[in-house]
């Protein structure tokens, strides 16, 4: 492959960043600190906890205020602008999430991570990394729902409230993370029961591997 195309392809994905500043400020810090840690030496999976950590709380707590302050409109601009790369965005975020378990059990698995800091800094990652998942997948949910501003029929329909905003979306995410099911609303699209499906298969098993977690630290330190 030629230099030339070789940029083209770059070129064709740089827009995708550009309109997700928040995700990608993250996964910047994730990738240069995680990466800056482990070659200074610092033990492998600690440094890709430490790394998503800080790249989890950045995107967390920049993510919140848009909540808090977007408007209806905001919303649907906004998700006919991220429409385009936000199945890549969500599987990566997955992804990232599915291995920090994996990096935690080898962390707590080490004799290094004995004592109550590491486990406290265990217990912060584990949240971390469910709240970043769940909230990924409620921005997917707000997007697929608010991309196309000539939709007749809501794909999430939640009771009492024709025009949901991101705290509804957050909420929605939050119970399937939870319970693995839906609990007042209701979902009139396939495509989005399709994601949602997927969305509670992985939940399940993330919150299975985090008891197994658990219970195998809490085994080896009685």
């Amino acid at each position: 492959m030629s230099p030339r195309k070789r940029i083209s392809g770059w070129r064709r994905f740089t827009p995708h960043f550009r309109l997700r500043p928040r995700w990608t400020i993250a996964l910047t810090i994730f990738v240069f600190l995680a990466g800056g840690l482990i070659a200074s030496g610092i033990r492998p999976s600690l440094g890709f906890l430490l790394g998503f950590d800080a790249a989890a709380l950045t995107f967390l707590s920049s993510t919140m205020p848009m909540f808090a302050g977007a408007t209806i409109e905001e919303m649907r601009i906004r998700a006919r602008e991220q429409d385009p790369g936000r199945w890549t965005a969500l599987w990566i975020s997955v992804a990232l999430s599915v291995v920090v378990l994996v990096a935690l059990g080898v962390e707590l698995r080490s004799d290094s991570a004995s004592g109550l800091l590491g486990i406290a800094v265990a217990g912060f990652s584990l949240l971390l990394s469910w709240l970043f998942m769940n909230t990924m997948f409620a921005l997917h949910y707000a997007h697929a729902c608010y991309s196309d501003a000539t939709v007749e029929v809501e794909a999430l329909q939640f009771p009492g409230t024709k025009v949901p905003d991101y705290w509804d979306f957050l909420y929605f995410a939050m119970v399937l993370g939870m319970t693995f099911q839906v609990s007042d609303v209701q979902i009139a699209d396939h495509k989005l029961r399709r994601v949602a499906l997927g969305h509670s298969v992985i939940a399940f098993f993330f919150n299975v591997i985090i008891i197994a977690i658990t219970v195998n630290v809490v085994a080896g330190k009685a």
